[in-house]
């Protein structure tokens, strides 16, 4: 059985996280973009699917 791991994302400019699964973006229940990190990772773990250990953070660097 192959294990399902998204990748969460911090989308910087839009000010939320968001799940990516393959490669695509994870729609849960209607929602691609969550306000916290907590709420992304509890909706995708609901679901069953492992999450990457590091989150990338697309924020700039110089503010």
């Amino acid at each position: 059985m192959t294990t399902r791991i998204a990748r969460i994302v911090c989308m910087g400019k839009l000010g939320g996280y968001a799940a990516l699964l393959g490669g695509a973006l994870l729609e849960i229940d209607g929602h691609m973009l969550w306000p916290s990190l907590d709420a992304v990772m509890a909706d995708v773990q609901r679901l069953g699917i492992e999450t990457a250990g590091a989150v990338i953070d697309t924020r700039s660097v110089t503010g």
